[in-house]
This record gives structure tokens, C-alpha cells and sequence, in this order.
């Protein structure tokens, strides 16, 4: 599984519970023999709170990252975004 699916996946079970429980810091990830660091957390944007999830490959010199998002607007509607979309707003 590519980095950017596995995200996917995670982001849809957030989104389907709202459950805290998917936010992790630093947590060791192996996709296809590849170690990464897992990151979520919450932020905010404005009046929208965004939650951000975050593979960073565990690198010596050079680290490579894949990101998506959910920001929920002040009427609770859950926009997805892309790790485009996240760098737009400044994010992470």
C-alpha cells in the first residue's frame, strides 16, 4: 500500500468515527518494507478546525512526506483535502 492510500484509509475512519484514538504521534509505520513516522493532530484555521495526518519516511538525510486532511467548517461540513490544498493554507 502506497503512502497516500494508507492515509486515505485513515482519513475515511476518521471521518466515519470522529475517534480521537486515530490521532498519533510519532508512531513507526512499515508500508512495502519502508519505515515512516505517523503524525495526526488537530489544528485550526480561522474558525474551521482542521485534523492533518502526516507519513514522514524515516530517513538519515532526506526525509519524504505524504499529507491529507479534513477541515471542518463552522457547520460541521467535513471537506477533504489534499496535501496541495493543506500547503495552500499553510499547513503543515
Amino acid at each position: 500500500m502506497n503512502p497516500v492510500s494508507f492515509l486515505e484509509k485513515l482519513r475515511d475512519q476518521y471521518v466515519a468515527t470522529e475517534n480521537d484514538d486515530l490521532l498519533f504521534t510519532n508512531k513507526e509505520c512499515t508500508l512495502d518494507s519502508t519505515v515512516y513516522r505517523l503524525n495526526c493532530w488537530k489544528d485550526f484555521h480561522g474558525k474551521d478546525s482542521i485534523v492533518v495526518f502526516e507519513l514522514k519516511e524515516k530517513g538519515l538525510l532526506i526525509s519524504t512526506s505524504a499529507c491529507l486532511g479534513i477541515r471542518y467548517t463552522e457547520t460541521q461540513d467535513a471537506l477533504l483535502l489534499s496535501e496541495r490544498q493543506l500547503w495552500d493554507i499553510g499547513i503543515p
